[in-house]
């Protein structure tokens, strides 16, 4: 599912490190979160060509958002709206880890 060569991929993995551990996130839940953020980085690495973490705007999230409710992401069909909230919070977690941790200077999920 992710590119091996995709640089993003270690930084989602210390993030689920961190919500198995630290969270302490069921199994279950684990891998959900590891479904939707894989399918997030991915369209990030492909469609939006980001290849660095601090290189995330608001911009390629909301153009993510728009493309689950428009089902322009390969592999995936229509989307209700509670799939589409789940992913907008997995995401939202994702980029507050990304502050916490001072990975990214901008929290660029405020008004998703």
């Amino acid at each position: 599912m992710c590119n091996k060569r995709n640089p993003l991929t270690n930084t989602l993995k210390n993030y689920l490190i961190h919500l198995e551990f630290e969270r302490r996130l069921s199994g279950n839940t684990l891998s959900a979160y590891a479904h939707d953020l894989k399918k997030y980085i991915d369209f990030l690495y492909k469609n939006e060509k980001i290849r660095a973490i601090k290189d995330i705007s608001y911009y390629n999230i909301k153009n993510y958002i728009k493309a689950l409710k428009s089902k322009e992401i390969r592999g995936m069909g229509k989307l209700n709206i509670s799939t589409i909230n789940r992913y907008i919070s997995c995401i939202r977690g994702y980029h507050q880890y990304l502050m916490q941790s001072n990975l990214v200077s901008i929290d660029n999920n405020q008004s998703i």
